[in-house]
């Protein structure tokens, strides 16, 4: 009977469905992971079904409906169709926007998302930050925006955070992105504000091996963005100062390299961190502005 279900009703039952898997019926959670149901191409019946994945993620948490060793490319089918549909919360004007941030609200409500830690997903975390930085709208209620963070944040919250995940959240600092949508960079620096200490250690590894004067990391090597660490720094420095605060020594050996665009650049690099009050450079680390960035005016091209 399970695989004639009417996904509108099933999806609608599900979700008054209490927050306890002992008395759901193993064999609809079967019926659910049916394959042709989670790559349907009707575009209504995979929305429908979403929420219904939405809502069994909630009822079975902690746990996973699917064994995370057996099932699991089941469990990366559902969490595919879920990471497409949440696209949908960008359009706030679209009559099915209510059942787009309704999955929203149920991933962020259990922390769902914590079981992408649980199996080989570097892949489907780095879409979900994605999909939901680039669902960030200026019209946003403040629910969905917490609801956003939420989410997010079970992608950081579960150890070591992989270089596609840390590159997703700050392409949105870097222009044309930060330009062309505020809702990104306004979601960006909120969620950076709000998980300065989970990202503290892959932020440093990352920038630690994008600086001129160290070896790469293996951060730096899998990031597209190691040629933007100036950039990313001078924001980082004025959204979340203490997650680079002990980098910023290392610049006075980058202004007396041998290499003289590597030396104006850092100087010009460190003339702008100066001027942002958030990071009040010249009082925490006074050699810099003292010897690396006073002495630079003395700098003199070998030739």
């Amino acid at each position: 009977r399970h695989h004639n279900f009417c996904p509108q009703t099933l999806a609608g039952e599900m979700a008054k469905f209490s927050d306890s898997a002992d008395e759901f019926d193993d064999g609809l959670v079967k019926a659910l992971g049916n394959k042709k149901l989670l790559k349907h191409r009707e575009s209504d019946v995979k929305l429908l079904m979403a929420c219904c994945h939405a809502d069994l993620l909630r009822i079975y948490c902690p746990e996973s409906p699917y064994d995370i060793d057996t099932e699991q490319d089941t469990l990366r089918d559902v969490f595919e169709l879920l990471i497409t549909q949440l696209a949908g919360v960008e359009d706030v004007k679209k009559a099915s926007y209510p059942r787009y941030t309704y999955i929203l609200e149920r991933l962020a409500l259990v922390k769902s998302c914590l079981l992408l830690g649980e199996f080989e997903s570097d892949d489907l975390q780095r879409q979900l930050v994605e999909t939901l930085f680039n669902a960030a709208h200026p019209d946003h209620p403040y629910r969905v925006e917490k609801h956003m963070l939420d989410v997010l944040k079970c992608c950081v919250d579960g150890g070591d955070i992989p270089q596609g995940v840390v590159d997703a959240v700050l392409e949105n600092l870097l222009e044309p992105k930060r330009s062309e949508r505020p809702a990104a960079y306004k979601l960006a620096k909120s969620f950076l504000e709000l998980c300065a200490a989970q990202m503290q250690a892959a932020l440093h590894g990352f920038l630690q091996g994008c600086m001129p004067t160290n070896a790469r990391t293996p951060q730096s090597e899998a990031s597209e963005l190691r040629e933007e660490w100036p950039s990313l720094l001078l924001e980082l420095c004025a959204i979340s100062p203490d997650t680079v605060t002990y980098l910023l020594p290392q610049l006075g050996d980058v202004v007396t390299m041998e290499d003289e665009q590597t030396r104006l650049d850092g100087t010009r690099l460190l003339g702008e961190l100066f001027l942002l009050p958030e990071c009040n450079l010249a009082q925490q680390v006074p050699s810099l502005f003292d010897v690396a960035f006073l002495g630079r005016t003395k700098d003199i091209a070998p030739e």
